[in-house]
C-alpha cells in the first residue's frame, strides 16, 4: 500500500484555499433564490410536497448563473475535494420550511435527492423516508431514544448516501466545543496513517460489520476503505452502526485491532481535519465516498427553542462514480453503476423473524442503558468492557465468530 496523491486529499488548512469552500452569495444571487421561492409558491406548490416527493428543477427555476455555480459544486463533489461551502443563504428572511424549499431547490441542481433514514429507530423528525430532514435536539443525553434526536457528540462518520448537504438555519453558539462541526478527508487520513501507523492501515481494508436494517440479517459487512478500478476510492464509516451490530445475533465480531485502527482514524481526522462552527446561512455539501463529518455535543434546554437547527438533504450527484461491483456494495447502495441515483437506507426488511430480532435488540439496548452498561461509543472507549457487558464472549470455532449471549433470552 502506498500513499495516495490522487482524488485531492486535503487538510483543514488546505481546504480553506478552495474557492468553493466559503463561497459567499452576493445580493443578486440571493435575490434569484427568493424569486425561485416565490415562483414555487405562486405555482401552488407547498412544503409538504417536497417532504414526500423529490422537488424538481421546474418547480424551482434558477437562472444560468446559478446553474453554472451548482454545476461547479457537483464537479467539486465528484472530481475534486468532495467538500463545498456556500455562505449567506437568506435564513434571516424566511422560516424553516421556506428555507427547506430553497435548500432542496439548489440541491436538486447538484444531484438527485434521495430518501433519508433515521437509523435503528425510525423518527419522522430525523427525516426517515422523507426527502427533507432536520437536525435538531429533542432530548439531552448521549444516546438518542424513543425516536428522538439528542444533543450528543458524533464521531467522524459517513451517512448512507453519496453526498449530504447541511444548511444551518439557527446556531446560538460560535464555540467549536458547543455544537461545532468537523470534516476530514478520508484519503488524507489514509496517507497520514501510512506514515504514523502503517500496521493499522490494513485493518481498515478488512470487512467491518455494521447495522443494516434493510437486510434480513440486520447487518452488512464491508471495509471502511476500498480502492478499486483505475485509482477509484470509496469509504463507509459508521461508528454507531458498527457498535450496535455487535448486538445482532450471528453478526461478525469486530476485532480489537480493527477498533484500534478506527480510533487512530478518528484521532488523525480530528487533528488534520477542519473544525468550525456553522453560522446561520452556511450550507455545506460533502461527498460521503471521500470525506467524513462529525459534531460536538451542544447545550440543550427543553424549556427553550432549539439552539441549533440544521436542514438536511441526501444526494446522488449527477455523473456520480461507479462503486465496486461486489455483493456488499450492491446490498448497501442498490446500484453500483455510475450516474445512477443511489440510496436504500430508508427501506426496511419486512421479514417477521428479522423484525422480532430488531425489537429484541432495541429492548436490549434500553436494558443496557438503564443498567449503566451502554453509552454511545463504548466500543471505542473500552473494547473489552463493552464486549463483556453485551455478553459477546462465547467463540464459535467453526465459523470464527463470536456468538452473542442474549441476556434477555437467558432469563
Amino acid at each position: 500500500m502506498e500513499t495516495v496523491v490522487s482524488n485531492v486529499p486535503w487538510t483543514g488548512e488546505s481546504l480553506q484555499e478552495s474557492s468553493l469552500w466559503g463561497y459567499t452569495l452576493d445580493r443578486s444571487e440571493i435575490s434569484e433564490l427568493v424569486e425561485a421561492l416565490h415562483y414555487f409558491k405562486k405555482s401552488g406548490y407547498h412544503y409538504a410536497q417536497i417532504e414526500t416527493a423529490e422537488i424538481q428543477k421546474s418547480m424551482f427555476p434558477l437562472p444560468e448563473k446559478w446553474t453554472t455555480l451548482l454545476e461547479s459544486v457537483r464537479s467539486e463533489l465528484e472530481d475534486g475535494t468532495g467538500a463545498v461551502m456556500l455562505r449567506n443563504l437568506p435564513v434571516d428572511q424566511f422560516d424553516e420550511n421556506d428555507m427547506a424549499i430553497i435548500h432542496s431547490g439548489i440541491s436538486k441542481y447538484v444531484g438527485n435527492i434521495v430518501c433519508q433514514a433515521g437509523g435503528r429507530v425510525r423518527s419522522g423528525t430525523r427525516g426517515h423516508g422523507k426527502y427533507v430532514g432536520k437536525v435538531v435536539a429533542e432530548m439531552g443525553g448521549s444516546v438518542p431514544m424513543h425516536g428522538k434526536q439528542s444533543n450528543n457528540k458524533f464521531l467522524l462518520h459517513t451517512d448512507v448516501c453519496d453526498s449530504i448537504s447541511l444548511l444551518c438555519y439557527r446556531n446560538a453558539s460560535t464555540e467549536f466545543d458547543d455544537g461545532g462541526s468537523i470534516i476530514a478527508s478520508a484519503l488524507a487520513i489514509h496517507n497520514e496513517m501510512m506514515k504514523e501507523s502503517p500496521e493499522l492501515v490494513k485493518e481498515l481494508f478488512k470487512p467491518v460489520p455494521r447495522l443494516w436494517t434493510v437486510s434480513r440479517s440486520l447487518y452488512c459487512d464491508m471495509p471502511i476503505w476500498r480502492f478499486y478500478g483505475n485509482g477509484n476510492f470509496t469509504t463507509q464509516l459508521t461508528p454507531v452502526y458498527t457498535e450496535v451490530s455487535q448486538l445482532v445475533p450471528n453478526s461478525p465480531t469486530v476485532t480489537k485491532m480493527q477498533v484500534t485502527a478506527m480510533n487512530k482514524l478518528q484521532e488523525i481526522g480530528y487533528r488534520i481535519g477542519l473544525k468550525f462552527s456553522l453560522r446561520p446561512g452556511d450550507c455545506y455539501f460533502l461527498n460521503n465516498h471521500l470525506a467524513y463529518h462529525g459534531r460536538q455535543a451542544w447545550k440543550y434546554d427543553p424549556k427553550q427553542p432549539a439552539s441549533r437547527v440544521l436542514l438536511r438533504t441526501w444526494l446522488s450527484p449527477y455523473k456520480n462514480r461507479a462503486l465496486p461491483d461486489e455483493a456488499a456494495y450492491a446490498e448497501l447502495w442498490g446500484s453500483t453503476a455510475a450516474d445512477r441515483p443511489r440510496g436504500r437506507a430508508h427501506l426496511g426488511t419486512e421479514d417477521p423473524d428479522a423484525l422480532n430480532t430488531l425489537n429484541t435488540l432495541n429492548a436490549r439496548i434500553g436494558e443496557l442503558i438503564s443498567e449503566g452498561k451502554y453509552d454511545y461509543f463504548d466500543l471505542y472507549n473500552d473494547y473489552d468492557r463493552f464486549m463483556i457487558n453485551i455478553g459477546r464472549k462465547n467463540k464459535d470455532t467453526d465459523t470464527g465468530r463470536l456468538r452473542m449471549v442474549n441476556a434477555s433470552r437467558a432469563r
